[in-house]
C-alpha cells in the first residue's frame, strides 16, 4: 500500500466516526482521531505503507484542524418571538450576526 492509499483510508475511517459522534468537543475528536490509527496501526493494517511514526502524528494533527473546523459544536441562539403586531423580535447579538451576514454577502 502506499502513503497516499494509508492517509486516504484513515481520513475515510476517521471521518465516518467523528461524523457519527453525538457529543463532538475538540479532546473527544482527538482522542478518537489517534485512538483509530493507533487501531490501524495495531492490526497491521499500515505495515506495508512506510510511514514513521512521526509521519501518523503529523496525519493526526492534520486531520484534527480539518474536523475541528468542519464538526465545531455551533452555537444555538434563542428562539425568535413574536409580539402582539407579528412582528419579529431579535436580541442585539442576533442582529450583529444578520448584519455581519449582510455585509459579508455584498
Amino acid at each position: 500500500m502506499t502513503k497516499e492509499a494509508a492517509v486516504v483510508m484513515l481520513a475515510d475511517s476517521v471521518e465516518a466516526a467523528v461524523r457519527s459522534m453525538p457529543d463532538k468537543t475538540e479532546g473527544k475528536i482527538e482522542g478518537l482521531i489517534r485512538k483509530i490509527i493507533k487501531d490501524k496501526l495495531d492490526d497491521g493494517q499500515l505495515d506495508n505503507c512506510n510511514l514513521t511514526l512521526k509521519d501518523l502524528d503529523n496525519i493526526a494533527k492534520a486531520f484534527m484542524k480539518v474536523f475541528s473546523g468542519v464538526f465545531h459544536a455551533r452555537e444555538e441562539y434563542p428562539d425568535i418571538k413574536k409580539e402582539g403586531g407579528g412582528e419579529e423580535v431579535h436580541n442585539d447579538k442576533e442582529l450583529e450576526h444578520e448584519n455581519l451576514e449582510s455585509e459579508s454577502l455584498k
